[in-house]
């Protein structure tokens, strides 16, 4: 037995929850389950005179201090009922990553875990308890894959990225680090003409925004984050000529773009995990604003979407913002960081239209007497056609950007141009103030 002091090793193992299996037994489930990790860290303990021996060929350690250092992953064992089917209590394996400033900026070759040596197999279920504990708390009998099932916990914000295989969930976690340790050389991107055509004629015809956001962005570099959690709004992290940003952007095929409890939830933190990793973000704005009706206070909407305005707010990297289509109310000002005039630049399509609020409701709303007046139904749906037209004329982007409420009115296929003329902007330093995320 060797004591590890921040050694390099192949696996992480933590038998905390193990009180019944010997460590002899369990560790010959794990060299069952990974044969080819060499060097394996056994945590659980820090007394030394409680270590096992090895089983096999390889080395086990035990940690004194600084278990996680040179560990690019950590694999946390949950075997709930002691049982000596491993197959069945692989369904029970979970996977943390380390913080950034764990992992060396370069990791050697031999810190790189094999495919299946350091990472579980994907599980049906992720819960917080397993059954045997839920059941004594009397709150009924369930099997495991009733109990936090994998589609809840995506569908809840949960999981970041849903992988297929542990050889996947590797090569995800190596690509999503990246973004967090520079700059890359390299770099292709899209024919950027393509985005002249990305929208629907038809303004109240929905879209689909990813296809968007794959053109704009270096070549192969997205990365969305929570994508079946707060549907309406999409984050992602993308590189624009190798420099990794984070992006925010309205999907109009949830909702139509509205921003409700978990839409706000989730880009509120992302805006915080950019700002923590200095990742500058760039908006990409199609909303009608806030969710709105019964259900959707329900849901405490006013706290959830107030966060988004707190965590612009406080936001110390640079902010972009390009308006696709619908910049209404105060759901485009939070997806502008706070109002149009917070970010770095905030630019719109020639296809941005403007508006306190919806431009048909604003209508009904501000000529409803004068549209009750009108006896005859179809003069009355003539009228109301004529002042939505007034006013779409009034709140197009031309409109607005002769009125300084934005910066500029740009071809779409230049939109990568600005953007990449922004991240290469001088600007005034900002104080650094979080380095905090929320867990929600």
């Amino acid at each position: 037995m060797t004591i590890l002091e921040c050694q390099a090793v192949d696996l992480v193992i933590s038998d905390h929850e193990l009180p019944e299996m010997s460590g002899t037994h369990f560790l010959k489930l794990v060299r069952a389950r990974w044969p080819h990790a060499a060097r394996i860290l056994l945590t659980g303990t820090a007394d030394p005179a409680a270590a096992i021996p090895a089983s096999g060929d390889g080395e086990v350690f035990r940690f004194i201090r600084k278990p996680w250092d040179n560990a690019l992953l950590r694999v946390t064992v949950h075997l709930a009922f002691q049982t000596l089917d491993l197959q069945k209590e692989n369904r029970r394996l979970e996977a943390a990553l380390l913080r950034k400033d764990a992992l060396p900026r370069e990791p050697p070759a031999s810190h790189i875990p094999r495919q299946g040596d350091a990472m579980p197999k994907p599980s049906d279920e992720l819960p917080s308890s397993p059954p045997p504990v839920v059941r004594p708390g009397g709150l009924g009998s369930f099997k495991p894959e009733e109990v936090g099932p994998i589609d809840i916990q995506s569908r809840n914000g949960v999981v970041d990225v849903r992988v297929k295989d542990e050889a996947e969930a590797v090569t995800v976690a190596r690509r999503y680090l990246g973004y967090f340790q520079g700059d890359v050389a390299a770099f292709t991107q899209a024919d950027q003409v393509l985005l002249r055509d990305a929208l629907p004629e038809r303004r109240r015809r929905a879209y689909k925004i990813r296809p968007i956001l794959e053109v704009i962005a270096d070549t192969g570099s997205v990365l969305e984050l929570r994508r079946d959690f707060g549907r309406s709004v999409v984050t992602a992290l993308a590189r624009l000529e190798g420099r990794a940003v984070g992006v925010l952007a309205s999907d109009p095929m949830h909702l139509g773009g509205a921003i409700d409890s978990d839409a706000a939830d989730k880009g509120a933190r992302f805006l915080q995990l950019c700002d923590a990793f200095g990742l500058p973000v760039i908006s990409l704005c199609d909303t009608p604003g806030f969710m709105v009706g019964p259900a959707a206070e329900k849901t405490a909407l006013v706290r959830h979407v107030s966060r988004l305005f707190v965590a612009a707010a406080s936001l110390s990297v640079p902010f972009f913002t390009v308006v696709l289509r619908k910049g209404y109310g105060l759901g485009a000002q939070a997806m502008a960081g706070g109002h149009f005039h917070a970010p770095f630049f905030t630019v719109s399509w020639p296809t941005g239209e403007f508006g306190g609020m919806n431009l048909e409701g604003a209508v009904r709303i501000g000529m409803k007497k004068e549209l009750a007046a009108i006896e005859d139904e179809t003069e009355r749906e003539q009228m109301f056609q004529q002042m939505v037209g007034l006013a779409y004329e009034r709140g197009k982007a031309t409109n607005m950007a002769s009125l300084l409420e934005v910066d500029a009115v740009i071809d779409p296929a230049e939109t990568r141009a600005w953007l990449v003329r922004g991240l290469l902007s001088p600007r005034a330093p900002r104080e650094r103030r979080r380095r905090f995320v929320d867990t929600w």
